[in-house]
């Protein structure tokens, strides 16, 4: 079946086509902003990093990461920024009630199908979840969206984790230069997401379960962490 005129898609393992879409500049602007993602082991301040680079990189106003409640199977906003941004988080977070459905969101139709995604028409798509455009009040106009797909090194298999949700580009629709700097960034935000989650494991194991303590531990001890995360 053919997409429609103001939606495209592709597999994020072809990522979207060429590389020769990202110019030095583009590669430049990446490195840079992947800078650091690794080490930051706070999983909150690492979510806010990535959206602040993804939003960046897309010239955005509003972005998310959204990810996939095992237990709930259904997706959650771990993190947004914007102009709504404390409102999905508290309407729509981890701990809420209400959650985003995984068949009949644009978001569960990337996570379940591992394909990026470009709405220029959101309002048109019939795969748009609206219960939140209803509940913000505020029309979402443009989307980009891609997998987060995380890869194991001892057994290469790869897995879905969420999705980064990017909304409202400032100038004009997003493009396919916007999908594959995405995707590249994704990759490398997926990585550094599973590491903080292992490594706030490890920690709460050790008794440090505040976020304090995860900001402040020692470099040794962080160094630690991420030596077993390596091993």
């Amino acid at each position: 079946m053919s997409q429609p005129a103001d939606q495209e898609s592709t597999s994020h393992d072809g990522k979207s086509g060429s590389a020769d879409l990202l110019n030095r500049e583009d590669l430049l602007a990446l490195v840079n902003g992947t800078r650091g993602l690794a080490s930051e082991v706070n999983l909150q301040s690492l979510l806010h990093r990535i959206l602040e680079e993804a939003t960046r990189l897309t010239a955005s106003p509003d972005g998310s990461v959204i990810l996939h409640d095992e237990r709930r199977n259904c997706l959650y906003f771990a993190d947004a920024v914007g102009q709504d941004a404390n409102l999905l988080l508290e309407q729509w977070g981890k701990n809420s009630a209400l959650s985003i459905p995984l068949v009949g969101s644009k978001a569960g139709q990337v996570f379940t199908s591992g394909m990026s995604q470009i709405v220029d028409a959101v309002v048109n798509d019939p795969n748009h979840f609206k219960g939140i455009d209803k509940d913000i009040r505020r029309q979402t106009a443009s989307m980009v969206c891609v997998p987060l797909i995380t890869s194991s090194i001892q057994s290469g298999n790869s897995r879905i984790i969420g999705v980064i949700q990017i909304l409202n580009k400032f100038d004009g629709n997003y493009t396919q230069r916007d999908k594959v700097l995405l995707e590249r960034f994704a990759d490398q935000a997926a990585g550094a997401l599973e590491n903080a989650n292992l490594i706030s494991d490890l920690f709460a194991h050790m008794g440090l379960y505040a976020t304090e303590d995860l900001v402040s531990c020692p470099g040794d001890l962080r160094a630690k962490s991420l030596e077993l995360l390596e091993d």
